[in-house]
């Protein structure tokens, strides 16, 4: 872990738990539920097999990953 030079202890803490808020939990908390999304769906049609979870997880979970990190970064 690298010490961000003239911050405290306390701050620094604090700014990393929210960098990995931003950029870890936020996304896995989306892609989760996209793929509870996709169960649902898949359920109520009566489908056999993955397909929805991985068409709501894989196909929609790359664009949510593409547009939500643009913001983020500001790019």
């Amino acid at each position: 872990m690298v010490k961000r030079k003239g911050l405290s202890d306390r701050r620094h803490q604090a700014l990393l738990r929210d960098d990995v808020y931003r950029f870890l939990q936020k996304p896995a908390i989306a892609f989760i539920g996209m793929y509870v999304v996709g169960v649902i769906v898949q359920s109520f049609l009566g489908i056999k097999g993955a397909l929805f979870p991985a068409i709501f997880s894989g196909i929609g979970g790359t664009g949510f990953l593409v547009v939500y990190y643009k913001k983020e970064l500001g790019l």
